[in-house]
C-alpha cells in the first residue's frame, strides 16, 4: 500500500464525500481545512515572531558586504517558504489594521485585555475596543 500525502488524502476526501450521503466526510473535511490555516497561520507567527526579529538585529552597518548578503539571502529564503501561507492570509490583513492584528494575536495566545493592553502599550478600554471592532470585521457576534 502506498503512502498517500496530505494533497492525495485531500482529494481522496473529497472523492468519498461526493459518495457519502451521511456527511461525517464534509465535517472532516472541514476540519482538515481548519487545521491548513492554523498551520499556516503559526508557521507565520513564528517566523515573524521568532526568526525576523533577530535577523533585524543583526543588521549594522559595521557589518561586511558578505555578512549583509547572507542575511538578505536568509530573509528572502524565508519569503519564499511562507509566501503561499502570507497570500492566503493577505485578506484577513486588509481585512483589520494592523493593531487589530496585534490584539488578534495576543487574544489567540490567551492573553487578557490588560495583559494586552500593558504588551502594547494602550488601555485597555482601547484593548476592548479593538476586540470589538475585530468581532465585527470578521462577523462574530460573541
Amino acid at each position: 500500500m502506498r503512502l498517500l500525502t496530505s494533497i492525495h488524502l485531500y482529494e481522496y476526501l473529497i472523492f468519498i464525500f461526493l459518495l457519502d450521503e451521511s456527511g461525517v466526510i464534509k465535517v472532516l473535511l472541514e476540519h482538515c481545512e481548519q487545521d491548513r490555516v492554523r498551520l499556516e497561520e503559526n508557521v507565520l507567527a513564528n517566523v515573524r515572531k521568532l526568526v525576523s526579529p533577530y535577523l533585524e538585529k543583526l543588521r549594522f552597518p559595521e557589518l561586511g558586504v558578505h555578512n549583509r548578503n547572507i542575511i538578505e539571502i536568509i530573509e528572502t529564503r524565508l519569503e519564499e517558504l511562507t509566501s503561499p501561507f502570507l497570500n492566503r492570509l493577505t485578506a484577513l490583513h486588509r481585512l483589520l489594521s494592523p493593531r487589530e492584528i496585534d490584539v488578534a494575536v495576543l487574544v489567540r495566545e490567551g492573553k487578557t485585555s490588560k495583559e494586552i493592553s500593558e504588551l502594547l502599550t494602550i488601555s485597555v478600554s482601547g484593548v476592548d475596543f479593538h476586540r470589538k471592532m475585530i468581532r465585527k470585521k470578521l462577523g462574530l457576534t460573541h
